[in-house]
């Protein structure tokens, strides 16, 4: 009987801290100002609360944050969503002898 596997998308099939550091860099005034460790582990509310100050225009945070959404958005429907390195063979190797799953 084969068990199963579950993956979780977010980061770890696709590298979305990259999409979202872009998001979160194009809204700056200076985008070079942050990096991924500056932006990781946190919600949208709580970066755009962080990083409202650095925004050139003058917006409340849920403004900034669908702002931010709507930029993940045009990336995925760009292509703009990284494979991590090695997820695809071993998914294929996985899937042998594991029934899999994305969660």
């Amino acid at each position: 009987m084969k068990k199963w596997v579950f993956f979780d998308f977010d980061g770890v099939i696709i590298d979305s801290e990259t999409v979202s550091l872009r998001s979160w860099q194009s809204l700056l005034k200076d985008p070079e100002s942050i990096s991924i460790r500056d932006i990781s582990g946190n919600s949208a509310i709580e970066n755009a609360k962080k990083l409202q100050r650095l925004i050139e225009e003058n917006l409340d945070v849920e403004e900034i944050v669908s702002i931010k959404l709507s930029l993940d958005r045009e990336q995925l429907h760009e292509g703009f969503y990284p494979v991590i390195d090695g997820v695809c063979s071993t998914i294929e190797r996985m899937s042998k002898g594991y029934h899999l799953a994305v969660v």
